[in-house]
């Protein structure tokens, strides 16, 4: 997935989730360095969480729960509250 499909799937899924946010952003990190490939990082800044996802493990159990893994095509959520998944 490229960067901005990763953000329209995120923003996608935090609705269905009743979660808003102040803004969404993405980043795209390289391992090669260490001999893997690279991940998409989406991070949810200001995240007000609802009722269905109270924290980022909510949601990753939830809405995101089939977000393939990096490796396999995916992205990697996190928020600006410091936690990822």
């Amino acid at each position: 997935m490229t960067v901005n499909e990763c953000k329209k799937d995120a923003a996608r899924r935090l609705a269905s989730a009743g979660v808003s946010y102040g803004k969404l952003t993405a980043k795209t990190v390289s391992f090669a360095g260490f001999g893997y490939g690279s991940c998409v990082f989406v991070k949810i800044c200001g995240p007000v969480w609802s009722n269905v996802a109270k924290n980022l493990g909510d949601l990753k159990r939830g809405a995101f729960a089939d977000v393939p893994k990096p490796s396999a095509g995916g992205y990697a959520i996190e928020t600006d509250e410091g936690g990822f998944a």
